[in-house]
């Protein structure tokens, strides 16, 4: 709810200003839906393998349309996570009759979200650049240029990986019979198929940090909900941004929504 009110209470907000779509943006979009669609969550609905990360994705969106909430187990324990994303693909699903409903609406949310988060990298670039074949060149590039795990593999091995291996971690050990990794640097591609709820999050939460510095302060606490990661990284922007206003009589809700925020995750152990 907040971050809907920071983005239509008010109208001299930069980057939600809609004008004609041009020919470029319209060609934009396409691409932008051919992308998820390909390295989304749908394909599993035409019979696609599914990814190791969405077994944990179509976990918590069963356990959310099957049961009551807050989700409670038999153990004692309930359902402790980062649950943004899911909510409002588990209400439909819970409203529609189930899984299957559920998971199209996950699919929904998640184009959304990249197509928001497109956007408004849109407006902020073309904002600083100007013109819009820079910003068009800029998106291509920020959607296509790789991590930083390979770095890490190429001084262990001494080459490159294979084409289109996937690498998962820039340094792992192993312990307890697995190998854990411990520092990642993910490519956008990889970040888009295996953890949208880390990525789109991150990406509007600093779009509208540069685009709207007063109210931006209180995104983190609905940037914790959907992930923490994401939340302490744009944070620390955000608090860089803001640092010689924090004090300000109505920046002091934000610290009882982010408590409200934190204590979820301090309340039960997590399952999964």
């Amino acid at each position: 709810m907040t971050w809907i009110g920071i983005i239509f209470s008010r109208s001299d907000i930069e980057g939600f200003k809609l004008d004609k779509i041009s020919i470029t943006q319209r060609w934009l979009i396409i691409f932008s839906i051919l992308v998820f669609v390909l390295l989304g969550g749908f394909p599993q609905l035409i019979g696609f393998e599914q990814l190791f990360d969405w077994q944990k994705h179509n976990t918590i969106l069963t356990d959310l349309i099957s049961n009551s909430w807050p989700v409670a187990y038999t153990d004692g324990s309930f359902l402790n996570y980062y649950l943004g994303i899911y909510f409002i693909p588990a209400f439909f699903g819970k409203i529609f009759g189930g899984f299957a409903i559920g998971k199209v609406f996950l699919s929904i949310w998640i184009l959304i979200g990249y197509i928001v988060s497109v956007q408004l990298i849109y407006n902020y670039l073309f904002k600083v650049m100007k013109d819009s074949r820079f910003v068009i060149f800029g998106l291509i590039l920020l959607l296509l240029i790789s991590g930083l795990d390979w770095l890490q593999y190429y001084i262990n091995n001494g080459y490159l990986p294979r084409t289109a291996e996937h690498i998962e971690w820039s340094y792992r050990i192993f312990m307890d019979g697995l190998y854990k990794g411990f520092f990642q640097y993910s490519s956008i591609v990889t970040l888009i198929t295996h953890v949208p709820q880390h990525l789109y999050p991150a990406l509007i939460g600093i779009c509208l940090t540069l685009l709207t510095k007063r109210y931006s302060i209180f995104l983190i606490p609905v940037l914790f909900i959907w992930s923490p990661f994401s939340a302490i990284g744009v944070g620390l922007a955000i608090l860089l941004v803001i640092r010689k206003d924090i004090l300000r009589f109505d920046y002091l809700f934000f610290f009882f929504i982010i408590d409200c925020s934190c204590s979820f995750f301090l309340s039960s152990s997590q399952p999964y």
